[in-house]
This record gives structure tokens, C-alpha cells and sequence, in this order.
């Protein structure tokens, strides 16, 4: 090529970089500040999930004067979440349980990882520039939307941090001054790596990975005996420590499937360290994470053993790329038997981000010592998209489900407030043991803590539940329905609502009886058409759930209106009236049995088990699962010729958690006529149930089936009757 053609190579080529690291750098800063935005604006105060337990376990403690190190120590699932239990309580401290301290940590941790390794990428001989380009593309990385579990939870600040102490374990040995004559500074590098090597491991169990490959990196550099000692016996007293108790725990070991097909651990690996890239496909995830996962370990086998002649700082994301490959096949090993679908979830897209942006620095630095500038925008570019764009895809694809979660958790925090016990509610925040959410934030709200310690912002002004009815207020355009008012249920209703005068959107719905009282209120939900929990009419009409405790006496119609954050509000016209009761307190006169036989039941009929309350004698036979050992059943009842009935009424009693009971009446084909979802206690006193189809014929079928098998779900029932 002539001396002409290659300045004019190298000139395209120069352009070609600079687009691509423009675009690049636009593409990266774009992404922090939407990863920034999910922990400001869709995150919640509400406990989700698994901080749930720990505010439980907090408050059984006793608090702050009760809580101590067996605490701190304590089993969560397969970890010990020592380090992270310290940012829950720092949180709790200093900003009142509502969890903005550790999402603070969360992204400041992922930003802090980022700087990590771009400053060891530094250490391998780069300029300052590139360095910066690595930095805002790996921070773009750390906090993209696909890891919106980690980002929008607090909880999640062990998920986060096991990396980054684990990566800072592994730079400071490889930073130390070995052999230049610094015995002080190498003890500080040394203690600095075995101190962040316990944090990775009392972050979470995957962080126990971190002390083989510190004792192989130790003595890769040729460290001093007395410290490679220091480093190996820590290790060793760590792992035999932890792995012993973990082995002999309640639960057996956790259920590692150590007997799984190689093949499918693989995969599962595979899939792990690429989830972050998971709009690729399962395919193109297994083939990336083959070969980047080939790649990296036999890069890294060649590294080591090559002492001397290999950058320690090369060897360093070596180690932290083998450390998520660690944790890839540990979490195989414990979650395999939910299935390879598992290694998608979004909480393991920070160890794929991490393991994705580390490979990418190695394959960087290959290509820069391999002097080829023609393929490197290329390169750039491609890292970038498939490292980034998934972030956007994921924001713009999710935003309606992440703000759909938002507003449910608040709602269920709003429903505490306004009606008083919605267990049918807690599902919201925590599905897995319904007694454990309400007693939760039945102990917050005491203490004042977390959505309780800014309860303004789940409540309607004051003034405006004080004041009388705003007879003189401009009118509300919008509807209520599906009101409900009865001793199980208490109030609730949906609604939209618009001032008819300015057009603007209240925030907050009251319900007031016929004296004025208020019966029930409600929050706002933002509007949307796919997850919206209740149907809206128009996309910029806002709707509303409301609750309240049962009235005394009851009432069959009330008056709605809107309140502003103001405390202003406006009525909407007329009055709401209720729908059919749906639990009646004593048997109607005229009502007669409506069963043509018994129940049937799928397994043995249940024998006893009625519950301690008194039974209606109507309602003999009886039968329930209080008390029994195997609580799940399924039962059905034939019904007779229904004549003049309008409904069937089943007298029924619950325990304090009925979830998982339905009742459905069945016409003659299988069709369901009217259903009943049990979500608060009936009774005691037992209860008459109604069901009311649009139109009775006969040979129906009635069946109460229970999904549940716990004390909390326990259900009686007896003989169905005909409301006439």
C-alpha cells in the first residue's frame, strides 16, 4: 500500500473510531441516568419481599435493643447476610426504614464496581481515555435496567456488593508491592483483601467462592510465607465454618443437586453469565456464554501458570471473571430443580453484567496488544449494544409492569390504612407466607418506620376526612362501582374520577354515608391499559381502589368525591348504591335447602374439622379441615330444582388467612355461573356466603375447592340453601 492509501486508512479509521466512541459514550450515559431513574422514581418505601423478614425478625428482636449478632448471623435462605443486615439497620436508623439509604448504596456500589475495574483495565498500560471510555461503558452496564430487581429493592444490596468486595479483594493483592521492599504497605493490600474477602462472604454464600481463588492468586504473586499463610488460613477456617453449618442446616444443604446431568449444569452456567444479554435468545445465550466462559478459563489457565511474565493486574479480572463462573455453578447446584428457566432471573443480571463487562476489558486489551485499529470500532461498538441497548429494550418493554408492582405494594399500604385488614391485599408484597406481611407492618406502623414514617403520603389531607360533605364543591366527572358493603368484605370499591371544572385528576377518593361520615377512601393508581388492576375509561383517566372497615349500622348507598392534595375536592353527582350483599349474618326467612345429595369429595371425605364456632343448625352437615392434618380438599354438592330462587347461599366459616378457597356454582355443562375468591376471614360467627347467577336453572353443581394446606387457610362449610 502506498505511503497516500495508508494515511488515507488511517484516516477512515481514526473517523470510524470516533463515531464509535461518541456513540458509544451517548449510548453509556444515557443508560446510567436511566438506571438512576428506577431506584428515584419506581421505587417504593413498602417492604417487597424478602426485607419483609428481615423487618419481621427486627421488630420479634425487639428492635434496636434487642436485635444483636445471632441475629446478624442468622440463617437467610442459604446466606448469611451479615454485611448486608448492617445496611438494613443503617437504613432503619437514618432514614426510617424507607429503604432510600440502600438504594443509594445500591447504585453508588454498582458505580464504585465500575470504577474498580475500569482502574485495573488502567493498570494493564492504557491511557487515561480509554480508561474513561471503559468506565461509562461498564458504569452504563452496572445499573442497566435488565437488573431492575437489584436496583429497585433494597434487600437486593447483598446482590450488588458480593461482587464488588470480591473484585476488591482480588485488586488489592494485585496491587500489593510484592517484592519492591514495602512490608508495611503489603500487610495493608493483604488485610485490606482478607477483610473485603469476608464481606464478599458474608454478603451471600457465593462469596465463600472468593477464598480458593485468593490463595491461588496470593501465591501466583509469590507472596511473603507468613501471608500467603495468613490468607490460606482464613480461607480455610471460612470455608470449613460456613460449609459445615450449611451442610447440617435445617433443610439439608439447601438441596444442591449434585447428581444433575453435567450437560444441563452447563447450560444453566451458560444462561447465568449471559442473562443480562437474554433478548438474544436461549440459544445465542448458551453460545455466547460457551464461549466466553472457554475462553476466559483457558486464557486464564495460560496466565497462571506464567508467573511473572502476566500483569497481575490481567491475572486480577481473571479471578473476578472465575469467581462468577464460581457462583454460576453454585447457583446451578442449589436452583436447578426450579429449572434451567431459573438462570434468566432478573437478579442474576448483575453477576452476567459483571462477568460480560470483564471478559469485554480482556478481549480489549487482546486486541490493543494484537495492534489491529481497523477491527477495534467494531469491536467497540458491538460491546456496547450488546451490553446496553438490552437496557433500553427491557425499560421500554417493562416500564407498565415495574409501575404496576409500584403500585400495588402502595396500594396494599393504603388499604392497611383506610380499611383496616386486607389480607388480600399482602400478596402485593409478599406471597409467600400471608401472616408475616400484616403482622409486619402492623409492628412498622407502631414503631413509625418505613411507609409509616411518611404516612402523609399514603393518606388524603385531613382536613378533608374531618370536614363535613363538600355540598358547594365543583362537580366530579367519572363513576364508582362494584361497591361492596357488608361484615366480611367491609367497604370497598373502584372509581375514576376528573374535576368536570378544570379537568384536573384528584389523587385520593372518600366515601361518605348518608350522615356524612366517612366510610371508606382510596388512592389513585396511574393509569395504563394493559396492567391497570381495575378497567378505566380513557387513557388519561386515573382509577381508584378504596376501602373501609365495616360500617355500624350498615349502609346500601353512598356519596364519592375527589380530594386534591390541596385538601380540595369535588363531588361526584348523585349517589352509589351498593351491590347485593354477598355475606348475609343470619339465614333469610324463606330459605330452603337447595342440595339434591351430599358433598363429594375428590380424596376421604373430611371428618370433623368444623372449628369451634357455633354452626347455624341449618347449615348441618358440616364438614372443614380445622385441625386436620391434610388441609387442601376439593368437594362438591348436586343442586335440586331451584323453582322461584334468585340465589344460593353456603354457610361458611374461615381461619384468620383464607387464601386459596374458591366457591364456584356450575351450570349443568361445567360453566361457571358466580364465583366467590375467599380473601378476608368469615366469621366467626359462621356466615351465609350468596351467590347470585344471572339466571338459576337446575341440575347446577357447587363446588369450594382450597389450593392452601395451612392452619391460616383452615374452612367449614355446610348445606347449601336457596335464597329465595
Amino acid at each position: 500500500m502506498t505511503e497516500a492509501g495508508q494515511d488515507r486508512s488511517g484516516s477512515e479509521n481514526g473517523r470510524v473510531m470516533r463515531l464509535a466512541i461518541g456513540g458509544t459514550v451517548v449510548l453509556a450515559v444515557a443508560t446510567v441516568v436511566l438506571g438512576a431513574a428506577y431506584p428515584l422514581f419506581l421505587s417504593t418505601s413498602v417492604p417487597v419481599n424478602d426485607i419483609v423478614d428481615f423487618y419481621h425478625q427486627f421488630l420479634e428482636a425487639g428492635g434496636f435493643s434487642g436485635y444483636g449478632f445471632v441475629d446478624l448471623y442468622r440463617w437467610h435462605n442459604e446466606h448469611r447476610l451479615v454485611v448486608p443486615k448492617l445496611w438494613f439497620l443503617a437504613d432503619l436508623a437514618l432514614v426510617d426504614g424507607r429503604q432510600s439509604l440502600l438504594l443509594a448504596v445500591i447504585f453508588l456500589s454498582a458505580l464504585l464496581h465500575a470504577t474498580l475495574l475500569a482502574l485495573l483495565f488502567r493498570g494493564l498500560g492504557r491511557s487515561w481515555k480509554a480508561t474513561a471510555l471503559a468506565f461509562v461503558v461498564v458504569a452504563g452496564a452496572m445499573v442497566s435496567p435488565v437488573q431492575y430487581e437489584n436496583l429497585l429493592f433494597g434487600f437486593q444490596v447483598q446482590f450488588i456488593q458480593v461482587w464488588l468486595f470480591a473484585s476488591l479483594a482480588f485488586a488489592l493483592i494485585a496491587l500489593s508491592p510484592v517484592g519492591e521492599g514495602r512490608p508495611v504497605l503489603v500487610a495493608l493490600t493483604v488485610l485490606g483483601a482478607i477483610v473485603s474477602g469476608l464481606a464478599s462472604s458474608y454478603s451471600m454464600f457465593n462469596g465463600l467462592a472468593v477464598w480458593p481463588l485468593l490463595m491461588i492468586f496470593v501465591i501466583w504473586r509469590r507472596f511473603p510465607i507468613v501471608w500467603s499463610l495468613a490468607v490460606a488460613g482464613v480461607g480455610a477456617l471460612i470455608l470449613a465454618v460456613e460449609v459445615v453449618a450449611f451442610l447440617n442446616r435445617p433443610g439439608g444443604g439447601g438441596g444442591l443437586a449434585v447428581g444433575a446431568d453435567i450437560g444441563t449444569v452447563l447450560r444453566f452456567m451458560a444462561r447465568y453469565l449471559t442473562s443480562a444479554i437474554g433478548d438474544i435468545g436461549t440459544l445465542g445465550q448458551e453460545i455466547v456464554g460457551f464461549a466466553a466462559m472457554g475462553a476466559v478459563v483457558v486464557a486464564g489457565l495460560y496466565a497462571l501458570v506464567r508467573p511473572g511474565r502476566v500483569p497481575a493486574m490481567r491475572m486480577a479480572l481473571f479471578a473476578i471473571c472465575a469467581f462468577v463462573i464460581a457462583a454460576a455453578l453454585a447457583t446451578a447446584l442449589g436452583r436447578l430443580h426450579i429449572g434451567l428457566g431459573a438462570a434468566n432471573a432478573s437478579r442474576y443480571t448483575t453477576p452476567s453484567m459483571v462477568f460480560l463487562a470483564t471478559a469485554g476489558l480482556l478481549g480489549f486489551d487482546a486486541l490493543l496488544r494484537l495492534k489491529r485499529p481497523g477491527i477495534l470500532p467494531w469491536a467497540l461498538a458491538g460491546s456496547a449494544i450488546l451490553l446496553l441497548v438490552p437496557g433500553w429494550t427491557h425499560a421500554l418493554r417493562d416500564m407498565p409492569h415495574r409501575l404496576a408492582a409500584r403500585d400495588l405494594a402502595e396500594l396494599t399500604v393504603v388499604a392497611h390504612l383506610a380499611g383496616g385488614y386486607r389480607p388480600d391485599m399482602l400478596s402485593h408484597i409478599y406471597p409467600h407466607w400471608p401472616p408475616r406481611p400484616g403482622g409486619t407492618l402492623d409492628g412498622l406502623r407502631a414503631a413509625g418506620l418505613g411507609p409509616y414514617s411518611e404516612e402523609a403520603l399514603f393518606r388524603p389531607p385531613e382536613s378533608a376526612l374531618t370536614a363535613g360533605p363538600p355540598v358547594d364543591a365543583p362537580l366530579c366527572d367519572g363513576s364508582a362501582d362494584r361497591l361492596r358493603i357488608d361484615p366480611v368484605t367491609g367497604v370497598t370499591f373502584a372509581a375514576w374520577l376528573v374535576s368536570a371544572e378544570t379537568g384536573r385528576r384528584p389523587p385520593w377518593v372518600i366515601a361518605r354515608a348518608a350522615d356524612g361520615q366517612v366510610i371508606a377512601w382510596g388512592a389513585r393508581l396511574d393509569a395504563r391499559r394493559d396492567r391497570a388492576p381495575i378497567q378505566e375509561p380513557g387513557i388519561l383517566a386515573r382509577g381508584f381502589q378504596a376501602f373501609g372497615p365495616t360500617p355500624e349500622p350498615l349502609v346500601d348507598r353512598v356519596t364519592v368525591e375527589g380530594v386534591f392534595d390541596d385538601g380540595s375536592r369535588c363531588r361526584l353527582p348523585g349517589t352509589v348504591t351498593a351491590m347485593p350483599d354477598r355475606y348475609l349474618e343470619d339465614l333469610p326467612s324463606g330459605a330452603r335447602p337447595a342440595a339434591s345429595g351430599d358433598w363429594q369429595f375428590d380424596s376421604e371425605p373430611l371428618a370433623g374439622g368444623t372449628g369451634d364456632a357455633v354452626a347455624p343448625q341449618e347449615a348441618a352437615p358440616l364438614y372443614g379441615s380445622f385441625g386436620l392434618q391434610d388441609r387442601r380438599f376439593s368437594a362438591r354438592i348436586d343442586l335440586g330444582n331451584p323453582g322461584a330462587a334468585r340465589g344460593v347461599l353456603l354457610p361458611l366459616v374461615t381461619a384468620r388467612w383464607p387464601f386459596g378457597t374458591t366457591i364456584r356454582l356450575l351450570d349443568a355443562s361445567g360453566a361457571t355461573l358466580d364465583s366467590i375468591t375467599l380473601t378476608r376471614p368469615v366469621g366467626p360467627p359462621w356466615r351465609w356466603a350468596a351467590l347470585y347467577p344471572a339466571a338459576l336453572s337446575p341440575n347446577m353443581r357447587l363446588e369450594i375447592v382450597t389450593t392452601e394446606r395451612h392452619v391460616f387457610n383452615d374452612v367449614a362449610f355446610g348445606t347449601p340453601h336457596w335464597l329465595q
